[in-house]
């Protein structure tokens, strides 16, 4: 180094600018120990300034120093070197107890910048950035650094945000040589550095630079080369306790610009691996790189929270509501189970449907509650994006499997003939394995992609990368997402389709119409909510789109389900009511448009009843599983003449081989016409009870046992319906 012709230099610039500073002698307080990045360059400086003492004081990465800034005199007796990003980090680290702030202080000069280095031991298994990635993903990767609040524990942040990599930062000490003696001795799987640190360094390998250029001295490449928009280094530059006068301030400016455009000087920094930088006191460049360098790194350090509070607590309240009136609802049901407004729905599809209902509006809760605030962490946004497809997947599957299967029940009752009817099989039992059906099909996609593709907290930006913030994703989301909207449409679709079948259906209770306006409140407000939340960039307005999009088309499916049951309990309690239902029943209004316009033939209603042996308005509906609405269409379909009660051809003979079972359709038609006897003997309709009784007794009657296949066929009745120079499959109707 020149220092003669450097202060020479420095003395001319001085007195050229006449300026009194340096008045003397001065202290030069630096923060870090000696051979660190900072503590080079300020070992240059020092010699080259007359009068000043260096005065090193490490304690707490800097923060005792800084601290002690706002005791300095106010004379220019006392500079400080100060690092940019320390100075805004470590007064909202609890743990370093730093006891100023930026405000505390001003910056006379900024000098010099040195870019972030990360790097790995020589001998490490490491050998380059992709081999860095690849442990980050594949297993706990942690870089030292040194100190806490640092611009090395910022560099971990932000380039763990832009790289889309995790790793943990951990602190073995203060100054640079601390950090890489500790990753040298295999305690850390990589080091943070800067640029002078490394030069003359055969132990240790340069992963990437964080700089807008290569470095000559240095075998690596940038960050930027690497496709990663990350620059980031060490600003340095002078500090002075606030309130120091304007001259004193523009007076140590000029001698710290002075002397770095020194010639001998630049070369000097440039050896060293420093990049220069000439910002001088009150200037535009300075005010303007300090606010924003100030504002970028509390964004990513300290960021504010993206969602306000206020939308969160809201959507919380929202839930709560939803809840609650799922809970009354549930209620209701309970108190009125027992009357044909809730027992003509069917008691047991309302609690299945408000199941589903319930864990929607739970799904809201998780949602609300694993936002990305600065008090989430990430582990509890993981579980909640772990949460949130089962518990709102499922709980759509399972409300609207429900309303498939209870119009699928409606549609088979009464717009298919008496004998389908009879063979169909309405029990609670048998429709909740359809129920179950559904929602497994949907249960497997879910499951899928838990285990092959898990959602997780992955740091996410909707702005660029200015702000970043935890949100759930996985490597095939969309794929998935696809997935589950592909099915939730035509779960959609089919309640659509029953929906117009049943559209003429004159139901008592206004069951149909209600699943159509369920259905359709449901479509409009998913495919709404889809297209306006594509359209959103802002985290803040996703997630009211979305929660808030949860709650109305839910509180609409729930109102469209329960508020006509309601209404009819508070405003009509004389219409709920069996006797009114039987007159209904009995009256006009279940007749179909040919029987009012006075032509012949019966509606699917009365064939049905007809074929149970004209049972009764609520042994219908009994006999049915509590089976809906009961209603009638335009267009009815005339039951076969040639049928019987039970469904079968009259006369026919129903041919049994010894030891074997009958076949699985009459044993259907037994068990659905058992159940149409038992319930009449409930009801103590006993006329009917003796008129199902004998029905079931001709029915047995035709069964004929046959010992093997030749009696069988030698057996067969001439008027048989079979051809006797074909073997006869067991258990077939002939």
């Amino acid at each position: 180094m020149h220092i003669p012709s450097i202060t020479l230099a420095l003395l001319t610039a001085v007195s050229t600018a006449q300026a009194a500073w340096p008045y003397g002698k001065f202290q030069y307080t630096v923060p870090f120990v000696k051979g660190g990045g900072s503590a080079s360059i300020a070992e240059l400086q020092g010699p080259a300034i007359p009068g000043a003492k260096l005065v090193f004081n490490p304690a707490n990465s800097g923060a005792d120093a800084w601290s002690k800034m706002k005791n300095d005199p106010k004379d220019g007796s006392v500079v400080t070197l100060i690092n940019l990003p320390h100075i805004y980090i470590q007064p909202h680290v609890a743990d370093l107890n730093a006891n100023y702030t930026a405000d505390d202080m001003e910056i006379a000069y900024m000098h010099t910048y040195t870019p972030l280095v990360l790097l790995v031991a020589a001998t490490s298994s490491i050998k380059s950035w992709d081999d860095f990635v690849i442990a980050c993903k594949t297993s706990e990767v942690t870089v030292s650094g040194a100190g806490t609040g640092t611009v090395f524990e910022l560099g971990s942040t932000r380039l763990s945000q832009l790289a889309r990599i995790p790793f943990r930062y951990e602190s073995p000490g203060t100054g640079a040589n601390t950090a890489i003696n500790a990753m040298l001795a295999g305690n850390y799987t990589a080091a943070w550095t800067t640029t002078p640190v490394v030069f003359n360094r055969p132990d240790l390998r340069v992963l990437a630079i964080a700089s807008e250029f290569e470095f000559p001295q240095i075998v690596a490449p940038t960050f930027k080369t690497l496709g990663i928009n990350y620059v980031d280094g060490i600003y340095r530059g002078i500090g002075l306790p606030k309130g120091t006068p304007a001259n004193i301030m523009k007076d140590v400016s000029d001698a710290f610009n002075a002397l770095n455009r020194n010639l001998s000087f630049i070369a000097n920094v440039q050896q060293s691996g420093a990049v220069q930088i000439f910002m001088e006191y009150n200037s535009p460049s300075l005010k303007k790189f300090t606010s924003t360098y100030r504002k970028s790194v509390e964004q990513t350090m300290f960021p504010t929270d993206p969602i306000s509070r206020g939308s969160i607590y809201a959507m919380l309240f929202l839930a709560a509501l939803g809840l609650f009136l799922t809970l009354v609802s549930a209620a209701f049901a309970a108190i009125y189970r027992n009357t044909p407004v809730i027992k003509g729905s069917s008691y047991f599809f309302n609690n299945i449907i408000l199941l589903g209902i319930s864990m929607v509006y739970l799904s809201m809760i998780v949602s609300s509650l694993q936002q990305p605030l600065s008090s989430v962490t990430g582990r509890t946004i993981t579980m909640g994006c772990t949460a949130m497809p089962w518990l709102l997947g499922l709980g759509f599957d399972i409300t609207f499997s429900a309303i498939i299967v209870k119009s699928y029940r409606l549609y088979r009752l009464f717009l298919f003939s008496a004998s389908s009817v009879i063979q169909f099989d309405a029990s609670n039992l048998a429709i909740l394995k359809w129920v179950g059906a559904i929602c497994g099909t949907n249960a497997v996609v879910y499951a899928a992609w838990t285990i092959h593709d898990p959602l997780t907290a992955t740091m996410t930006s909707l702005d660029g990368e200015e702000s970043f913030y935890y949100a759930c994703q996985s490597n095939h989301t969309s794929v998935y997402l696809g997935i589950v909207l592909a099915l939730k449409y035509v779960m959609l679709i089919v309640c659509m389709f029953f929906t117009i079948k049943l559209r003429e259906l004159n139901a008592i209770l206004n069951e149909s119409k209600a699943i159509a306006a369920a259905t359709f409140s449901t479509t409009f407000i998913l495919t709404i909510c889809l297209g306006v939340y594509a359209l959103v960039n802002n985290f803040q307005g996703r997630f009211i789109i979305a929660t808030g999009g949860i709650f109305i088309g839910t509180t609409m499916c729930l109102a469209a389900l329960f508020a006509p049951k309601i209404a009819i309990v508070v405003f009509s309690p004389d219409s709920n009511t069996f006797e009114h239902v039987k007159r209904l029943m009995k009256g006009s209004e279940f007749r179909s448009s040919d029987e009012k316009s006075g032509r012949s033939g019966g509606n699917v209603l009365s064939g049905t009843l007809g074929s149970m042996g004209s049972m009764g308005s609520m042994g219908a509906i009994g006999s049915m599983g509590s089976m809906g609405a009961i209603s009638s269409p335009t267009s009815p379909k005339p039951r076969r003449a040639s049928m019987d009660p039970m469904g079968v051809p009259v006369g026919t003979p129903i041919y049994v081989q010894e030891g074997k079972q009958i076949a699985r359709e009459h044993r259907d038609r037994i068990s659905a016409y058992t159940r149409v006897i038992l319930n009449t003997a409930a009801n103590g309709r006993i006329s009917e009870f003796h008129g199902h009784i004998a029905h079931l007794t001709a029915f047995a009657n035709r069964i004929k046992i046959m010992n093997n296949n030749k009696a069988r066929a030698q057996s067969l009745p001439d008027n048989s319906l079979a051809v006797k120079s074909k073997p006869i499959p067991e258990d077939e109707d002939v």
